[in-house]
């Protein structure tokens, strides 16, 4: 079935001075990324074209860019969809992010002063404030925007483009698996273990905690690929396993 935009609030208010071909692009990978477009959802070309006001050459450009990011699948005879999440993909992810941002919250906790170390507790208890009313949107924000600063903390700032890279399939795990308030917690929990080793100025605490803190996300990949097994591709490549909680301040 053709998806129609429109129930999913896909509307597109054009910047004169961005090129329209970019403007689609973000606005579509947006929602596949947020789960608005769910794996599987046709895509058609004229249909995106007249919903979106733009013509077709846009949105061709924007549906090539996201088949080659991996978010939409071209089926010859048949159309155009959205992509099932590809485990492998996301677990490659993963070891990307998980790599370049322990990296740097090593440096970050040797560059943080106290007005750096006010700043990151704010963002905590935002994000705290944000989850407990229930504004799931505003914590994936503060989330984003605590990753983003200890990233800028580290001296490294050209590291975020391809942090933001490859959090792509992984952002996609997050929002089609949605989350719960245990998982919630221990998000928050490990993001004040992490906080609290940087302000400390342990640089391999932080490591720690990060590396920890990066692969809570395989429990969201369990989750998806056994209780929505429509919307993956591939195997899970590994045994699902229990997670266990790390050991505050342990290094390694």
């Amino acid at each position: 079935m053709v998806e129609n935009l429109k129930n999913y609030d896909l509307a597109l208010q054009l910047d004169p001075g961005r090129p329209q071909g970019a403007q689609v692009y973000d606005l579509l990978r947006d929602k596949i990324v947020k789960g608005r477009l769910p794996p599987g959802s046709a895509l058609s070309e004229n249909r995106l074209a007249d919903e979106l006001g733009v013509s077709r050459t846009p949105v061709r450009e924007s549906l090539i860019k996201l088949a080659e990011d991996g978010l939409v699948r071209v089926v010859p005879q048949s159309g155009t969809f959205v992509s099932p999440v590809d485990l492998a993909a996301v677990l490659d992810s993963q070891l990307i992010r998980e790599s370049l941002e322990c990296a740097t919250v090593f440096l970050a906790a040797r560059n943080v002063g106290p007005e750096e170390g006010v700043a990151l507790r704010r963002i905590v208890a935002d994000q705290r404030a944000r989850a407990e009313a229930g504004d799931y949107a505003g914590f994936v924000e503060l989330d984003d925007a605590l990753h983003t600063y200890l990233i800028t903390l580290s001296g490294r700032a050209g590291v975020l483009r391809a942090v933001q890279a490859a959090k792509l399939h992984l952002d996609r795990v997050r929002f089609l698996s949605g989350e719960e308030w245990p998982h919630i917690d221990e998000v928050i929990a490990d993001h004040e273990m992490i906080i609290d080793r940087v302000i400390a100025g342990d640089a391999r605490g932080a490591r720690s905690a990060m590396r920890a803190h990066m692969r809570l996300v395989l429990d969201k990949v369990d989750q998806l690929a056994w209780s929505h097994k429509q919307m993956v591709s591939g195997d899970l490549l590994r045994p699902r396993r229990r997670r266990y909680r790390k050991v505050a301040g342990a290094a390694k």
